[in-house]
């Protein structure tokens, strides 16, 4: 069912991932979608029963890109706008490692940050990675618990605000201004 949802400040177009059936959605059978709703409740598939359990999202600070964890494929697609509401969809970053992708934040600068859930029977700590708006690795955030189910950044750009299962914990990551 309905994961993850972001807002468009700029269209108020709302996003959200349907990781799909409940226990009927697999890396084998991807049942999962991603979906917009724009302000005159027209519902737009932008992918449509073909994800491997798609969760976390987010839109790049001009709004042109949606990013969105495939948490099953392990990677990051981006859906691009062009022209406005016609989405192209590619493989923005490939992860390894971890079970998958599960949460996203994006910063002003377009910074996106990607929760690398893993389950703590296989792991003590937690992995958030950063990428630059060209789909390279630029740094790691280290977390005291593996299953990172959310992310997001504080109005002033100041804090990443981490959600952890595992230890039921919010933590705070200052970011550095540049």
């Amino acid at each position: 069912g309905p994961n993850s949802l972001c807002l468009s400040r700029q269209t108020g177009m709302i996003y959200f991932t349907d990781s799909g059936p409940f226990g009927e959605t697999s890396l084998q059978n991807p049942r999962g979608s991603v979906f917009a709703v724009t302000n005159t409740q027209l519902l737009i598939p932008l992918c449509l029963n073909t994800l491997a359990h798609p969760c976390g999202l987010a839109l790049s600070p001009d709004e042109k890109n949606l990013y969105v964890a495939e948490t099953g494929m392990n990677r990051i697609l981006r859906f691009s706008q062009h022209p406005p509401q016609v989405f192209h969809c590619s493989v923005f970053h490939q992860l390894s490692g971890r079970f998958g992708p599960t949460a996203l934040a994006v910063g002003s600068a377009g910074d996106l940050f990607v929760a690398h859930f893993d389950f703590a029977e296989n792991t003590e700590s937690g992995r958030i990675v950063v990428i630059n708006p060209d789909g390279e690795v630029t740094g790691f955030i280290a977390t005291p618990g593996p299953e990172i189910t959310g992310l997001t950044i504080t109005p002033d750009q100041n804090n990443l605000i981490i959600a952890e299962r595992s230890s039921t914990s919010l933590y705070r990551h200052p970011l550095t201004v540049q």
